[in-house]
């Protein structure tokens, strides 16, 4: 977030003056700008809007005005200032964009840094997402070459690590864009939103249409609410925009001019869900750090991490829950937390299903103010809904039935099309016939601008502090502040030790002692591993999308859960040699362990990641349980089997597991196959589940 703008909200009952002079209500400074340069009163129910200035005068959607009526969307310029107005319910905001006109780059030596904090002003981009240190620009015959401090993608995925920008040329990047004009190098600011412009949509989905011929345009800065009754294709618009469906090859899905299904350009989408996913046993303050590791530079100081932070908090109302647990927040409250946690990474792109359902009036009101607010900041919206306090905040309107296009256009335009001032009406009157009267509707040729000349946009690789120890420390979080779920896991191996034992003495079988040891460690390692990704689905799709890398995921997961497996085995071993009194090397005992408890963890992953939900993870738990039984060699002798039998034993883990703790237990040699066959498994089991969990991240 940066300090561009300021947001005022004038009063009814008295004049808002604008000017230069120190007791204005809104004080610009600048020289263009006179002492007195406008006021803008209220009177019979509309904002009214007059000229002061004699000299540079005051214009409106750039068009000069003495006095005008203000609507909602007016863009007035005073002097090279900026502001934004927006009227709903006789209620006006007035948005000042603060002077972003670009000055030149003056090279008083050979080199300038163009970053967040290079100390030239005229080089310094502004957006907590751009890199401290971006490039190194030098001035050359023709133009300027750009040296970038990392590696630089292009729409096409290729990399570079140098730019040469000529006279008239301009390049786009995710915080600002470079021009070459008249000889000089100017840094242009640019608000975060992407525009968004959809041709001919075509979704279809197990040979069932979900979308057809859905074209809308929406630019920068705008929100779009899409309506419709249920079932007929919102959630499907927004999980294209996600890249979870396919568009036919003759539909066109275009962000800022690029392919949606683009990584570089999705690692910059948000997504809020009706019911926000957060990590219950952390905290507003914790999420939000998170949130920054991922999708801030490295080089970002903790300060600035802070300040960013207290930026957002303040601005969603959220600072007095900053130390609350997200699993106490209501409703209202927990959305706002998830919409900070996507906003911190200045996306172009803010998807919102259903933001509003189940909210009491107040909240809704509450969110409805802030989402206009990021609208006004320029962030692109795009929101399904039943709740039409939406459209109060809206810019477009796209109406949906049976999946395809009923209406697109302003909110006034909607309520004029369908004769009603009602959008419940208005839905209630679609029929077959609407869709016809569309197509034929002279509004829809109306629908997207005038082709703009071809841009060039470039990624920067940018290096985050997120790593496998920060997800490690969230499952220590996550683990350790469930005073339950730390009981159970102290109890399981408590119970199974004890009732060890009382069953086994001295003159028990070695062999069917190492048994229950495999046994037990399979079940702690596949009973602790097999949710563990099904239940945090959604949120590891968003976080690998946006550049998380699925490797240090996955690592962190099977670290933390293989150690909290290995001191439950080592309780059960401890019960167990306690009556059996077995002579064992501390160090080959840990490698058996290792060797038992890693294929078996890697397993409950890879199913973690196969099942659809955490009931499914439930189910197929002893399924994965009972092969290590019946094929590992203790029921039934691996000669005794048949053909089949011995060839299924050969792949499970338990059978090698089970041969080396039985030699270990009987001060025998223990075979370099029972290690590493077991091993070679778990790589095995690791690659498949790794590729598996980084499609979670890609567009179809």
């Amino acid at each position: 977030m940066n300090n561009d703008f300021l947001l005022l909200e004038p009063s009814q009952s008295e004049i808002f003056r604008i000017g230069r002079k120190s007791d204005c209500n809104l004080v610009l400074e600048d020289r263009y700008v006179s002492r007195e340069h406008a006021s803008i009163r209220f009177e019979n129910n509309l904002w009214i809007l007059k000229n002061l200035s004699q000299s540079s005068g005051t214009f409106c959607n750039n068009l000069s005005i003495d006095e005008k009526t203000l609507e909602d969307g007016d863009i007035l310029s005073l002097g090279t200032q900026k502001i934004s107005i927006s009227i709903k319910n006789k209620t006006l905001q007035i948005l000042l964009i603060k002077n972003n006109e670009s000055a030149p780059l003056v090279f008083s030596k050979n080199e300038i840094t163009i970053g967040r904090k290079t100390k030239i002003p005229e080089a310094q981009i502004l957006s907590s997402a751009c890199p401290a240190y971006l490039a190194q620009v030098k001035k050359e015959e023709a133009g300027y070459s750009i040296k970038f401090k990392n590696k630089i993608f292009n729409e096409n995925k290729k990399t570079k690590s140098s730019f040469v920008l000529n006279e008239n040329e301009k390049i786009n990047l995710p915080w600002c864009s470079l021009e070459c004009k008249d000889s000089f190098l100017f840094v242009h600011k640019q608000t975060p939103g992407f525009s968004v412009e959809a041709r001919n949509l075509n979704v279809i989905v197990d040979k069932k249409q979900l979308l057809k011929s859905i074209d809308f345009y929406l630019p920068r800065g705008e929100i779009l609410a899409v309506i419709g009754r249920s079932g007929q294709g919102k959630s499907t618009l927004l999980r294209l925009l996600l890249g979870k469906h396919k568009i036919e090859n003759n539909s066109t899905l275009l962000l800022n001019g690029i392919s949606y299904k683009n990584e570089k350009i999705r690692k910059h989408i948000a997504f809020l869900e009706q019911e926000p996913v957060l990590r219950k046993d952390l905290t507003v303050q914790e999420t939000l750090e998170l949130a920054a590791s991922i999708t801030l530079p490295k080089d970002t100081t903790e300060q600035e991490i802070q300040d960013i932070l207290d930026n957002f908090l303040e601005l969603l109302s959220l600072k007095h829950l900053a130390k609350s647990k997200t699993v106490s927040l209501s409703g209202g409250e927990a959305r706002r937390v998830a919409l900070a946690k996507e906003l911190i990474g200045s996306p172009g792109l803010i998807l919102l299903d259903e933001p509003l359902a189940g909210l009491d009036p107040v909240n809704i009101k509450i969110l409805c103010y802030h989402l206009r607010r990021l609208s006004l900041l320029g962030y692109t919206i795009i929101l399904t809904t039943h709740g039409y306090e939406a459209l109060e905040i809206a810019n477009k309107v796209l109406v949906l039935h049976k999946g395809r296009e009923a209406f697109f256009g302003t909110p006034e335009e909607t309520f004029l099309y369908f004769d009603t001032t009602s959008p419940a009406k208005a839905l209630q009157s679609l029929k077959e016939s609407s869709l016809e009267k569309w197509e034929q509707s002279s509004l829809k040729e109306r629908i997207f601008p005038e082709a703009s000349e071809k841009q060039i946009f470039l990624f920067p690789k940018i290096k985050h502090s997120v790593s496998c120890f920060s997800y490690f420390k969230i499952l220590c979080k996550q683990y350790f502040r469930d005073k339950g779920k730390i009981f159970a896991l102290l109890l399981q191996p408590l119970i199974i030790g004890f009732l060890f034992s009382q069953t086994f003495s001295k003159n028990s079988s070695l062999w069917i002692a190492a048994f229950a040891l495999i046994l037990s460690a399979n079940w702690f390692a596949l009973s602790l591993s097999i949710r563990e990704i099904i239940q945090e689905k959604n949120l590891f799709s968003s976080e690998i999308r946006k550049g998380v890398s699925p490797f240090g995921i996955l690592f962190a997961k099977l670290f933390f859960i293989s150690s909290i497996a290995f001191f439950q085995t080592l309780i059960c071993f401890g019960f167990l040699n306690a009556v059996l009194s077995i002579a064992v090397s501390p160090l080959w005992l840990c490698v058996a362990f290792l060797t038992t408890i890693l294929p078996a963890t890697l397993l409950g992953l890879l199913a973690s990641c196969l099942v659809k939900n955490t009931s499914q993870a439930n189910i197929l738990l002893p399924l994965l349980i009972i092969p290590q039984v019946i094929l590992g060699g203790a029921l039934v002798p691996i000669d005794q089997m048949t053909t089949i039998g011995r060839m299924l034993s050969a792949l499970i883990p338990a059978k090698y597991n089970l041969d080396c703790l039985k030699n270990l237990f009987l001060n025998v040699s223990i075979h370099s196959q029972d290690l590493i066959v077991p091993i070679i498994l778990a790589c095995i089991f690791y690659i498949i589940t790794w590729r598996l969990f980084s499609i979670l991240g890609k567009a179809k």
